[in-house]
């Protein structure tokens, strides 16, 4: 079950992070998290020519995908890597193709409430 959910833009500069299904927030700073991920695929690609797309941290299991110029991520309380995998290309198909025109006003203002309804859209199509 995914727990929480983090988008960024190939800056590091979080879009949209959020908590579901009861679980906490990863850090008290989004800057902790896009840090720690930016931070995840650079030395994953240093070190093997690949990025990082999934890492495990005791219970807790990261998956990354890149689309476009964004970056996705997910963090799940469980090794279901085969539907959480989905479940997230599902998240980032859905955020390219309803903020596409909130993204450009995102670049030049840093205004992440543009995205602050996609939790509902996420939960009216069952993704969450």
């Amino acid at each position: 079950m995914i727990g929480n959910i983090v988008i960024l833009d190939s800056g590091g500069n979080t879009l949209f992070e959020t908590s579901v299904g009861g679980f906490q927030a990863l850090a008290d700073d989004p800057a902790v998290v896009s840090g720690f991920i930016v931070a995840l695929r650079s030395f994953g690609a240093t070190i093997s020519g690949e990025e990082v797309s999934e890492i495990s941290l005791g219970s807790l299991y990261f998956l990354v995908v890149a689309k476009g110029d964004l970056i996705f991520a997910v963090a799940a309380a469980d090794d279901n890597a085969t539907e959480n995998k989905s479940k997230l290309h599902e998240i980032a198909d859905l955020f390219l193709e309803t903020y596409s025109d909130a993204l450009d006003e995102f670049r030049r203002s840093r205004d992440r409430s543009l995205f602050r309804g996609f939790l509902q859209l996420l939960s009216n199509k069952g993704i969450v």
